[in-house]
């Protein structure tokens, strides 16, 4: 993940290893929550032009993935991370 420098992809900062011996990583804040609490906030209907964005920024990411010969085994809505400028999301 630290070899992967694009906007679309989650930064990862570091990793370290806690007292109990778990792997600890530090990540880039994304205070928007996941791409499924965004739909649902939306009673599942997106606009056109919203759904395109978002879309438009997955494929973003998963080609700057592919770049460096990396695949995201678990692609879903609640591990799409969305980070908010300003206000948060609102229905």
């Amino acid at each position: 993940m630290q070899e992967i420098n694009s906007e679309y992809v989650i930064k990862l900062y570091g990793q370290s290893v806690a007292q109990n011996g778990d792997r600890v990583l530090v990540l880039e804040l994304c205070n928007g929550g996941d791409l499924r609490s965004f739909i649902e906030l939306r009673d599942g209907i997106l606009k056109e032009d919203e759904a395109h964005w978002l879309l438009s920024q997955i494929i973003k990411a998963i080609i700057d993935y592919s770049k460096c010969r990396v695949v995201h085994r678990d692609l879903k809505l609640l591990n799409l991370a969305l980070v908010v400028e300003g206000e948060v999301f609102k229905n």
